[in-house]
């Protein structure tokens, strides 16, 4: 008999302690899930406030200017009138035969004129046609000839780059218009 009662107690003791941590188990289980419910309502909440101030801000936002239609079909015409002022269906050599005839009228030597054709592209509805060159002759001849090309037939042209030597001989008694220049340029001509 005394043998019975020995396993009868060691089968309850492994049963009581599986009990016991089933229970701490559950226990700490329940204690998590609270937590993370507690927490998901702490967040719930802020974001609930977050929300009423929001809310309450929205009336006191700007309205937008009632005007917006009517300044739109003012900056669409602006648009219309400045894209009159770009040349359309330029040729290239139309550009070439202005600049050489230019630099003959300015009585400049213009050696070499180069068109950068890989230099062309576009920027948004605009094309540009880029030149570069190097001018010689008097610093009024030259000077008269960089002004023309900027403001004479292409009034989209643009000098991007001038750089000017002086060639002759730096004397102050030399009047202006004797000092021999060197000006290597480019230019970029945009067009629609």
């Amino acid at each position: 008999m005394g043998g019975k009662l020995k396993i009868g107690k060691g089968i309850k003791f492994p049963m009581l302690l599986l009990g016991v941590i089933a229970l701490v188990a559950i226990i700490v289980a329940n204690i998590i899930v609270w937590r993370n419910y507690s927490d998901k309502q702490a967040q719930v909440e802020t974001l609930k406030t977050e929300v009423q101030q929001v809310n309450q801000k929205i009336p006191q936002a700007a309205q937008p200017p009632s005007d917006l239609e009517s300044k739109l079909e003012t900056a669409k015409g602006d648009l219309a009138k400045a894209s009159l002022i770009f040349p359309a269906n330029v040729d290239r050599n139309d550009v070439v035969e202005f600049i050489l005839s230019t630099a003959e009228e300015c009585q400049v030597q213009l050696v070499p004129l180069m068109a950068e054709l890989g230099a062309s592209g576009s920027t948004g509805s605009f094309s540009m046609l880029r030149y570069s060159g190097t001018v010689s002759g008097s610093l009024v001849q030259v000077s008269s000839f960089m002004t023309r090309l900027h403001n004479d037939k292409y009034s989209t042209m643009i000098i991007t780059d001038c750089t000017v030597q002086r060639t002759s001989v730096k004397d102050v008694t030399i009047p202006n218009s004797d000092i021999s220049v060197t000006v290597n340029f480019s230019v970029t001509l945009y067009t629609a």
